[in-house]
Parts: C-alpha cells; structure tokens; sequence
C-alpha cells in the first residue's frame, strides 16, 4: 500500500502517560483512518469472470462494509481487566452468531477463535515485563539488606550483652529464669524492628507521594536562598569547630570540621547543579514516575525487618540466657 498523506487541524492534546505509545500516535476520527487505511466501504464484485450485461464491467455482487483491525473497550469502574475480557468475547460471540443467521449479509465477520481479546497488560507485556524484573530484582536486594541488617542486630546486642553482664548476673541470682532473660532481649529487638520498620515505611510513602515534585525539583536549578542557608549552616559549624578547639575538645572539634566540609562540599555541588533528567520517559516507558505505594509489597518488607531483627537479637539473647550468675556476678 502507498501512504497518503493527509493534513489535519490539532484541536486538543491527549497523553495515555506511556512515552511509548504518546510518541508516535494520534487520534483521528474512524472516517477518516478507514479512508486512508482503504478500510471504508466498498463494492464487491464477482471474481469468478461473470460479466454485468449492462456496464461491461465485472458483476456487481454486494457492499463490503467498513472494517477496523483492533476496537478498543473501556470497563466501568469496580471492573476487572479479566472481567471485562470475558464480557467482550461474549458479546462478540453473540454478534457472531446473529451476523451467521442473515442469509443476504454476504462478508461475515471473523470466527471468535480467529479474534484476539487481550487485557491492557497483555498488550504492553513487552513493556510491562521489563518493570516486573526489576521489581523482583529489587525484592532480591532487599533480602541482601535484612540479612545486612540483622548481622547489625547481632553485633549490636552483643555488645549489649557483654557490657550488662553484671546486671543479667543479678537478675539470674535474684530468681529471673532463663526463658525471662530471653525474653527480655527478644522483645527489645522486637520493638527496634517495629519502629525501624514503621518510621522506614511512612518515609517511604513520603518520598513516593511526592515523588513526581522531587523529580522535577532534581530537574530545575537549586534554589538561591537553599544554597545560602547550607553554606551558612557550614560557616556555624566552623565557628563551633574554632571554638571546641580553643577549649580543648577533640571531638566537638572533629564534628564540627567534618560537618562544616560536608556541607561545603553540599553547598558547592548545589551552587554547580543546573538540572538534570532523572527519569527519562524515553527510556522507563512512563512519563511520570508512578507514585502509589503498593502497601502489600511494603507490609512484606516490615514484616522481613521485624523477622530479622529478632533473629538477629535471638543469638545474644540465648547467650545472655546462658549466663550462669556466679560467674556474672564476679565479671570485671
């Protein structure tokens, strides 16, 4: 088929929000994409060589009515994609079989197993794949990541058990049992892995929701009045260093000189940021970063936290458990 080209007058602007298919379709009206498509009406004649006595030309036979290659069927809300799948290959087969019972119609329309129903997902699946990978690629770090944290867990309360050896010593000789004991460091990493993991979660949902205004926040200049307060947090600490050292404090003076360079080489770095395309559309598919927060898959990663927390607190725990209060008691 030649092309045809044909001018047309924009008169609005429509974005589905997948760069993929924003970037080479419009929408035109049926008419027009039938005509140009050569999918409009059309006289269908006799091929078999039977001639019209009166034109000379090849018998006239019928009218081909105009066709589309794909319709496209929105579902009312409250509605599964999967639901609304079988709702349209019933109402097909309806229209299938009521076509097959007029005797003059002389194109049928395409056999219901000749016809391809898909969700939207199974359209986009070379586009939608990708993604899923990577999420499933990032449920693999997270595990790295509670394993990581529990290892923290576990050096932490060893420490903790090995500093308060006396004091498990006393609990022993005044009548704590073992499972008490147990007990005790098993419910602090309880509680560290609930609140880690609750205050984690609503930073996370804080940064989701708002992720689209930080995106084009990162993509704009740094503010004037935010480069100012940095380096003005920097000279405060420098003057907090200057004067810990004047006291004599090594480490009021060491916190405060590296905090004063941090935020000096912060504020430079905000002073030399003029914008930079984050997420490019081109190549994450969607021109907008999605911003809701799958609480399913975040109340398996709290749940992960809190598990491994207490799994990393279990073994200090069991240690302090076995603590015998003689030997507690006479620790220096």
């Amino acid at each position: 088929m030649e092309p045809e080209a044909r001018e047309f007058v924009i008169v609005n602007e429509f974005q589905s929000g997948v760069f993929q298919i924003d970037k080479n379709r419009a929408l035109i009206s049926l008419a027009d994409a039938q005509q140009m498509l050569r999918l409009s009406a059309g006289d269908l004649y006799d091929t078999s060589g039977e001639i019209d006595p009166e034109t000379g030309a090849p018998k006239k036979i019928g009218t081909s009515p105009a066709r589309a290659t794909q319709v496209l069927v929105r579902t009312a809300e409250g509605y599964t994609p999967q639901q609304l799948s079988r709702a349209v290959l019933d109402a097909y087969q309806t229209f299938w079989k009521n076509s097959r019972s007029l005797s003059d119609r002389i194109v049928q329309p395409p056999d219901p197993f000749a016809v391809t129903i898909m969700t939207w997902e199974q359209q986009l699946a070379d586009i939608i794949g990708p993604v899923q990978k990577e999420r499933e690629l990032m449920r693999i770090l997270f595990s790295i990541v509670y394993i990581v944290c529990g290892g923290l867990v576990l050096s932490i309360f060893w420490a903790i058990v090995y500093e308060k050896t006396r004091d498990i010593g006393i609990l022993r000789a005044i009548g704590a049992s073992r499972p008490g004991i147990l007990g005790i460091f098993l419910i602090y990493g309880l509680v560290i892995g609930l609140l880690g993991s609750i205050f984690g979660a609503l930073l996370g949902w804080l940064v989701v929701s708002n992720i689209n205004a930080i995106h084009d926040a990162m993509g704009e200049p740094a503010p004037t009045w935010l480069i100012i307060s940095v380096f003005t947090l920097g000279g405060i600490l420098l003057i907090v260093a200057i004067h810990a050292a004047v006291r004599g404090s090594i480490l009021r003076w060491l916190l405060g000189v590296i905090g004063c360079l941090l935020l000096v080489a912060v504020g430079v770095g905000l002073s030399l940021h003029q914008g930079f395309l984050l997420w490019d559309p081109s190549v994450y598919y969607f021109d907008d970063v999605p911003n809701e927060t799958d609480w399913f898959t975040a109340l398996l990663t709290m749940g992960g936290a809190v598990l491994f927390s207490v799994i990393g607190a279990a073994i200090p725990a069991a240690r302090a458990a076995d603590t015998d209060p003689v030997t507690a008691l006479r620790y220096q």
